[in-house]
């Protein structure tokens, strides 16, 4: 079996494909976000969600003129903010993870505003500040996860809902509670219609044959790669990882519950 899988490993991961970026535009009511990732990961979705929440808070404030939000991911690990010169409400973020209040709190700023915004705009106070009424009104709406991008489409048993400033992973069926988590970078579906979570590109969780709920790490420094992150075959796992030096693959074997680091190619 460990040989075949080395076969099976060459011919999936050893194929050199370039990462893409990846563009999309979202519309709800007067709110439309444009979204730039490295990748197809739960940021999209992030950003639908934001796009949402941000017509909910318009909501509370009879505000109906355009707004847009154009999110751009970048390395840098600092968000930055900054307005467009627009008729209407058009922030720009430079960030590489999508913070929902931060955005949210600057978008009401620019509310209040009523679409005039100075020129010398300070987000730090802004973010510093603590939330409104409205803002800890529309927090308290659940938005489930959005299904509408093929690659990220998911029709296993488990999705999530956001509220309150936690991803609440849950059973469709049973409409149990399975994990809270303040972030999460990569969500799908492995053995049985069973969820992996990956809270960030180092970490995640995953539900074993036995339905037990696991945390685990990649060794290191490793990182899920852009490139092909995850394959399955079998009862084993495979992702592709980037070291500090070299890029490597693990195997996680659910047979076993072991995560198999640092199997370099």
């Amino acid at each position: 079996m460990i040989k075949q899988l080395i076969i099976f490993l060459i011919c999936v991961f050893c194929v050199n494909i370039d990462a893409k970026n990846v563009t999309l535009h979202h519309t709800s009511g007067n709110v439309t976000v444009h979204i730039s990732c490295f990748s197809y990961r739960e940021e999209i979705n992030k950003g639908i969600i934001i796009g949402e929440y941000v017509q909910e808070l318009s909501k509370k404030y009879n505000y109906d003129d355009s707004i847009e939000i154009f999110l751009e991911m970048i390395p840098d690990q600092h968000p930055k903010y900054f307005f467009r010169n627009k008729k209407n409400i058009f922030l720009h973020v430079n960030a590489y993870n999508f913070d929902l209040l931060d955005n949210l709190k600057i978008i009401e700023f620019a509310i209040l505003k009523k679409g005039k915004i100075p020129t010398d705009v300070n987000y730090n106070e802004i973010l510093r500040g603590a939330n409104s009424k409205q803002i800890s009104q529309v927090l308290m709406l659940p938005v489930e996860r959005p299904n509408i991008v093929k690659e990220l489409s998911n029709n296993s048993d488990f999705s999530y809902r956001y509220q309150n400033n936690k991803f609440n992973i849950y059973n469709i069926k049973t409409n149990e509670n399975l994990l809270s988590s303040n972030s999460i970078y990569l969500f799908c579906t492995i053995a049985y219609s069973r969820p992996i979570i990956f809270i960030n590109n180092h970490q995640f969780y995953y539900q074993n044959l036995n339905g037990d709920l696991k945390l685990i790490s990649f060794n290191g420094e490793n990182k899920l790669s852009e490139n092909l992150p995850i394959k399955e075959f079998n009862n084993f796992v495979l992702f592709n990882i980037i070291g500090k030096e070299n890029n490597n693959i693990a195997i996680l074997n659910l047979n076993e519950d072991k995560l198999l680091d640092n199997l370099k190619w």
